[in-house]
C-alpha cells in the first residue's frame, strides 16, 4: 500500500519536471539581455563599440530579455499546460489505447480554458457589477 501511494506521488512530482526544467534557461536569458542592454553597465564599462545602441549584439540581447520575460510573464500558462501533460502521461500509461486521444483532450481543454478565461471572467464582473464596463 505504502510504494503504491508512493509510486503515484512520484508520477505526479515529475509532471512539474518540464515547467521547472524552463525556468533556469529563462533566468539566463533575461538576466543576460537585461544585464547587456542597460544604459549605465554599457557606459561605465566603456563598451559602447559592441553593445551600443543598434549594433547586432544590442539587438540579439534585447531579444534574449524579451524572451526570457515572455517565458516568465506566461508561468502560469506553463505550469497548467506542463502539469496537465504530465498527468495525461499518467493516464496515458494506464490506458495506452487512448493515449492520442486522451494527449489532445488535455492539451485542447487547457488552452481553450487559459484563451477564453479571461474573456469570461470579465463579462461575469462586469455582469455582476464589480467593474464598470466603460472601463473595462
Amino acid at each position: 500500500m505504502k510504494d503504491k501511494i508512493f509510486g503515484v506521488l512520484q508520477r505526479v512530482g515529475r509532471s512539474f519536471m518540464l515547467p521547472i526544467a524552463i525556468l533556469p534557461v529563462a533566468g539566463l536569458l533575461l538576466g543576460l539581455g537585461s544585464s547587456f542592454t542597460n544604459a549605465t553597465t554599457i557606459a561605465t564599462y566603456g563598451l559602447q563599440g559592441i553593445l551600443g545602441e543598434g549594433t547586432l549584439l544590442h539587438s540579439l540581447l534585447i531579444i534574449m530579455n524579451k524572451v526570457g520575460s515572455a517565458i516568465f510573464d506566461n508561468l502560469p500558462l506553463i505550469f497548467a499546460v506542463g502539469v496537465a501533460i504530465g498527468m495525461a502521461q499518467l493516464v496515458i500509461a494506464q490506458l495506452p489505447q487512448y493515449g492520442a486521444q486522451i494527449r489532445a483532450v488535455v492539451l485542447c481543454a487547457t488552452l481553450i480554458y487559459e484563451l477564453v478565461g479571461p474573456f469570461l471572467t470579465k463579462k461575469a464582473l462586469q455582469a455582476a457589477g464589480e467593474i464598470d464596463p466603460k472601463n473595462a
